[in-house]
């Protein structure tokens, strides 16, 4: 009875695991909607001349977007590197010959807030292009992020979570 009791214990734990790399693989690529809203979180499209031009962007609002996709991939370095540290932990918990439930699933629960966090970051990012952008340029870009170039440019390998 304790045996199988350890079993359901221990498969129930590696699903939660699994299911936490699973959530960092999303946020980490940005897959909450699409591959347009996974270009607008991870490459500087505005510096695309195509794009820019068939956006008609200024200066300044460049400038607003340069600054804003700093901010965002520095707040996210440090929410990355609080999930790593999280995955290491709950595999030296899982490992332990004493396994301790309770502080798994504190553990678990600060791992889900931190992906949670990255989310909130990520939509409020979108949310501020949104502002710059307005509804009909926001909508023009999403249409152009849709349908990637045929061609590779340094524009589109600008990722902040390699």
């Amino acid at each position: 009875m304790m045996k199988t009791k350890k079993i359901s214990m221990v498969v129930g734990l590696i699903m939660i695991v699994s299911l936490i790399l699973i959530g960092i693989s999303f946020a980490k690529e940005g897959h909450q909607g699409g591959f347009g809203k996974m270009m607008i979180l991870n490459v500087r499209w505005w510096q695309n001349p195509e794009i820019a031009r068939k956006l008609v962007l200024t200066e300044d609002e460049k400038n607003k977007l340069d600054k804003l996709y700093v901010e965002k991939t520095k707040s996210l370095i440090d929410e990355k590197a609080a999930i790593q540290k999280g995955m290491l932990d709950m595999r030296e918990l899982l490992e332990a010959k004493e396994l301790d439930k309770g502080r798994i699933l504190s553990d678990f629960k600060k791992d889900q807030t931190v992906l949670i966090n990255i989310t909130t970051k990520q939509f409020n990012y979108i949310v501020d292009v949104r502002t710059i952008l307005g509804a009909d340029r926001f909508k023009e870009l999403e249409v152009s992020l849709h349908h990637p170039y045929t061609h590779e440019s340094d524009w589109s390998k600008d990722s902040h979570l390699e």
